[in-house]
């Protein structure tokens, strides 16, 4: 009797302390009233399992609100329920110790109702603040759900946040504070970064629903302050877990402790990346030529500041606003739509009062990927002409590289605009010839715009002479071998890239070759039109766009003719999703061609289809070629 009265004693004690526990020490915050209602479900049929049920006068820590909305609000005593609902929340957000946050917070970029409150001025004080970017984006919710649990670990000096999140932060680029700030605040710095990027690689699986990568990240604050810091790291990826069944196998049987870590150090990295160092590949890229060392000069191509001004699709309704613009007998509507007004980096109204027209400075730039427009281009008219680079273009033979953002290239050949390819740090130029003036021979002469270095590096101690297009098609074949692109990202990233430049000289034309092939197809020349055949109506004169689809592997356009008569769809074969959907340099040139000509009502010449025919057998033609350069795998690194 004494021993089952002991025993029935010892349950209940055990009971009760189960139900002070979830009383007590569990809290949640909900925002969407559906979950709050399952929350508190679930737990109450937990406790009533374990018979530990809820008295009348007893309440679940699970609260009705905003996670990120921390600041005290006065709600109306009209709703007697919501006002002590939020003032029991902000008061545990703001006063309780925590010891150990998790989550799964949304993932996109947004606006939150946290926007200007306190957690939005701490992400500016703590991950932006001192960030040397042009703009800096860490609007995404889940950002501030990291900063609210590292608060929170903060103030409680210990304990631990367990959040999955998109996994950009990793090795973002304007992600750099934040990390630091991570770093500084908690000792040991857990990432199990489980990838699924489907973007950029559709092999590598997803283990939800979304596009964007994911990692399980584990920040522990140790009260000890003579513990060294580390930060340890699992990849998915690395260890050849691909499918959503094997990440999802992996996460149900393995244990914390089983998980083979590695250990990196962010504070060796140049912009404190929360991924492994790869030294042999640092190693080795740091022995490539920088192209900042092969070009003499480059520059940030043309920057108006009023495209719709001063480039336009045609010759005729350029010179027509120009000439408007410039005779100052324009209406209000005109001077809004087309910013005729000063600014402090561009006086527009006192530049236009001392132009006089000149056909002769209408021109052709490369505006984006296969869009060619036109410009009004004059120094001391043009806002930020970028002549140095510009001049070598205008009126001559010239081609030059472009290259952007995480290492995107494209080829030009007329003067460029600043954003020809996206990102934020614009398009940089690299002419291949320089031209000066001969005044005693009357003449212009042309040299290769290479860097005393790479002469005397390169080209004096290689036994081959190559031409300077030759060695630009080399370089532009290696720049888009997916062998390169995928192992030295991460150098290139961030910065201009470094191309390994072969002394030999077999495999050197190799590249060469394909590199020259390839130039030519994204400068739509000496293509095979057959291979996307048109199909469109006869005596096709003026006409609009105005929808597209792909219907059964056909590029399907809808148009009008310039009296708003619908006509016969005009269809491009062999033109399919696939080729439809390709990026070059990040972008979609054939969607982003025509959404410019339907958002601007363009009235266009049947030669268009042409052009549309040419692009979609130049997706074609460079799909085939960077196979070949895949299949050369990496004997650019033979004989360096």
């Amino acid at each position: 009797m004494r021993k089952n009265a002991y025993n029935s004693l010892n349950n209940s004690a055990k009971l009760i302390k189960i139900k002070n526990k979830v009383l007590q020490d569990i809290y949640g915050f909900e925002l969407q009233f559906t979950p709050y209602i399952i929350s508190h479900a679930l737990l109450n049929r937990y406790l009533k399992n374990m018979g530990a049920e809820l008295n009348a006068n007893e309440r679940l820590g699970i609260y009705l609100t905003n996670t990120l909305d921390i600041a005290p609000h006065s709600i109306s005593d009209l709703l007697p329920m919501l006002k002590q609902e939020q003032e029991k929340s902000t008061k545990i957000k703001n006063e309780t110790n925590i010891l150990a946050v998790m989550g799964n917070p949304p993932y996109f970029n947004g606006k939150s109702l946290s926007q200007k409150g306190l957690i939005e001025s701490e992400i500016f004080q703590h991950y932006k603040k001192g960030l040397n970017q042009k703009k800096i984006n860490l609007d995404d919710i889940y950002i501030k759900f990291i900063r609210f649990a590292e608060r929170k670990i903060e103030k409680s000096g210990k304990g631990i946040a367990g959040i999955i999140t998109n996994n950009s932060y990793l090795d973002g680029e304007t992600r750099i504070k934040m990390r630091q700030h991570l770093y500084d605040t908690f000792s040991d710095i857990y990432i199990l970064n489980l990838h699924g990027n489907g973007r950029k690689d559709k092999s590598d699986k997803n283990i939800f629903d979304i596009m964007v990568g994911v990692s399980i990240s584990f920040f522990v604050k140790n009260p000890d302050k003579n513990k060294q810091k580390k930060v340890f790291y699992f990849s998915t990826l690395d260890n050849k877990i691909f499918s959503r069944a094997e990440k999802l196998e992996f996460l149900q049987k393995t244990a914390f402790k089983d998980i083979k870590w590695k250990i990196i150090k962010p504070e060796e990295t140049e912009d404190f990346e929360f991924i492994p160092k790869d030294s042999l590949g640092e190693k080795k890229y740091k022995t490539f030529f920088n192209l900042k060392d092969i070009f003499s000069v480059y520059k940030s191509a043309i920057s108006t500041g009023r495209d719709d001004l001063v480039i336009n699709y045609e010759a005729s309704d350029l010179t027509r606003n120009i000439e408007t613009a410039i005779s100052g007998n324009f209406s209000n509507e005109f001077k809004e739509k087309y910013k005729i007004e000063n600014s402090s980096g561009y006086k527009v109204v006192d530049r236009l009062r001392k132009e006089t027209f000149e056909k002769k400075h209408i021109c052709d730039i490369s505006y984006r990927i296969f869009d060619r427009r036109k410009i009004y281009y004059r120094v001391g008219f043009t806002s930020r002409p970028a002549d140095p680079i510009m001049k070598h273009f205008l009126s001559r033979k010239n081609i030059g590289l472009a290259v952007g953002d995480k290492g995107n290239i494209f080829i030009f050949e007329t003067i460029t605009d600043f954003h020809y390819l996206i990102g934020q740090k614009g398009t940089k130029a690299m002419p291949l010839y320089l031209y000066h003036r001969d005044e005693i021979a009357n003449s212009q002469n042309k040299n290769p715009n290479w860097t005393k270095d790479f002469k005397r590096k390169y080209l004096s101690i290689i036994n081959f002479k190559p031409s300077p297009e030759e060695i630009l098609a080399y370089i532009y074949a290696v720049l888009h071998c997916p062998f390169y692109r995928k192992k030295y990202r991460n150098f290139f990233r961030v910065k201009i890239p470094s191309v390994p430049m072969t002394k030999d000289k077999e495999i050197f034309y190799q590249y060469a070759n394909l590199g020259k092939r390839l130039i030519e197809a994204h400068l739509l020349k000496n293509l095979d039109d057959s291979d996307a055949k048109l199909e469109c109506p006869q005596n096709l004169e003026s006409f609009k766009i105005y929808k597209y689809e792909i219907d059964g592997g056909k590029l399907c356009l809808f148009c009008r003719d310039q009296n708003g008569g619908i006509l016969p769809k005009i269809y491009f074969e062999n033109c399919g999703k696939d080729i439809f959907n390709f990026e070059i340099a990040g972008y979609k040139p054939i969607e982003k061609y025509l959404k410019y000509r339907i958002k601007d009502a363009v009235l266009l010449e049947p030669e268009v289809l042409l052009h549309i025919q040419k692009m979609i057998v130049s997706i074609k033609t460079t799909v085939n070629i960077i196979k070949e350069i895949e299949n050369l795998k990496e004997k650019y690194c033979i004989a360096l």
